[in-house]
């Protein structure tokens, strides 16, 4: 959710999730019981550890062999009750049937029923706690030792998604989820400074003050000495056309001039509905505003050159990076929808991933220059520190005060047929 759905992280969990079945359904007993529990003791410990301190910001060397671990244990001990309480050889049929049928049921409340029944990802917290409350009702037959301890896990695993529910809800104006992940927008702030923000899933994907004049600024990633404001700034002279992959609160429209275009492009319906009704980038912009629905690359590969001065591709903050919009492939689709001398922006502020060498690269195969514009945090703006990459076929004056993109030795061009995210990981998260 917060890093990308690619192969290199879902086969892992895949199989992890099918190595316990092998353990569990094996003639021979591989892990005792006893140790399965207290295994799973100790993850559902550390795991509920995590979600009540919402605030502590875990790095991957540390968050993805703890999560994995804990899904070890969970589904090794599920495997392994359902191995001890399977029925005779006569039953097996319907036993392995309804096994099945168990692991359908969970992928289509998962898929289909979760983004319906809550306004958060709550189903993950809650079926820690179902797990807990599983093994206090099979090992009720242990004594009251294992009892007490399962009977306080599973209070603690309760009291942990009340919590979390409380942070998440509280301050929140507006609440949804779809297929694409939960939003939120939060107001906090108040008299004058009053403030909403749209989140998704833990990503701020802008935000907007309240009252004039700073309701009128561009905020979070956008802000004055942001790259994407410079390269709105040194693009052309007069009327601009202008591509956003990327809609989020709106923020960028508050650049818009007389006589310019902006062309939002964004997959998620729910975002644009909120940038329409909650916050007033759209409705205030001087620009002409126009929202394409769907995903970014399939929507410029149907449609004619659009002629953008300035392309911004602002996807890649967080919240599963959408890789193909990172490619050989992509970047030649965005010069042809781009002026000679319009300039690409790429936002490549990221908590886990360094996309900076992926973007030069990219930028070097097409005989384009880039240079990485970063910028301060200004809290009384609500500005934040974010990384833009600028490429253009002659980058104006004014931008070469940003820094050259350092090489990643081995680094492979990214196209659709490879990508590797194991060579941009951030080694200090």
């Amino acid at each position: 959710q917060n890093i990308a759905a690619v192969p290199f992280l879902w086969v892992l969990p895949l199989a992890i999730y099918l190595v316990t079945f092998i353990i569990a359904f094996s003639q021979r007993i591989w892990i005792p019981r006893a140790l399965i529990l207290r295994l799973l003791a100790v993850a559902l410990g550390s795991i509920g550890y995590l979600l009540y301190e919402t605030g502590f910001a875990h790095p991957l060397q540390l968050g993805i062999p703890l999560f994995c671990f804990a899904l070890f244990a969970a589904c090794l001990y599920c495997h392994s009750e359902l191995n001890r309480l399977k029925p005779s050889p006569s039953q097996l049929t319907l036993f392995y049937l309804l096994v099945s049928l168990g692991g359908a049921c969970g992928a289509i409340f998962v898929g289909l029923l979760a983004p319906r029944l809550f306004r958060a990802t709550y189903e993950f917290p809650i079926s820690l706690m179902l797990a807990a409350l599983l093994v206090c009702t099979s090992t009720w037959q242990d004594g009251w030792s294992s009892r007490l301890l399962w009977i306080v896990l599973t209070i603690a695993m309760a009291k942990g998604i009340g919590t979390e529910i409380r942070q998440t809800e509280m301050g929140s104006i507006v609440m949804m989820r779809s297929f694409y992940g939960s939003l939120r927008v939060l107001h906090s702030g108040s008299a004058e400074d009053q403030l909403r923000t749209l989140y998704h899933g833990t990503i701020s994907h802008g935000s907007q003050f309240l009252f004039t004049p700073r309701r009128l600024r561009a905020t979070t990633y956008y802000g004055r000495d942001s790259g994407a404001a410079m390269a709105l700034s040194f693009c052309c002279n007069g009327p601009r056309r202008v591509g956003v992959i990327g809609l989020g609160a709106g923020s960028l429209a508050a650049y818009g001039r007389p006589g310019d275009v902006f062309r939002f492009y964004e997959i998620n319906p729910q975002v644009q509905q909120i940038a329409q009704s909650v916050f007033t980038y759209l409705k205030e912009s001087q620009a002409r505003i126009e929202v394409v629905l769907g995903d970014a690359r399939l929507s410029l590969e149907s449609e004619p050159p659009q002629r953008f001065d300035v392309l911004l591709i602002d996807a890649f903050s967080g919240d599963a990076v959408p890789v193909h919009l990172l490619t050989k492939q992509a970047v030649a689709l965005y010069l042809k929808h781009l002026q000679p001398s319009g300039i690409l922006a790429f936002h490549v502020s990221n908590s886990y991933l360094n996309l900076a060498p992926v973007v030069r690269q990219l930028a070097d195969f097409y005989g384009m220059q880039s240079r990485l514009i970063s910028n301060k945090s200004n809290a009384a703006e609500d500005e934040t520190p974010a990384d833009w990459i600028l490429v253009a076929a002659n980058l104006p004056a004014g931008i070469e005060v940003g820094k050259p993109i350092q090489n990643r030795p081995n680094l492979r061009l990214w196209t659709d047929d490879y990508s590797s995210l194991t060579q941009v990981f951030k080694t200090g998260r």
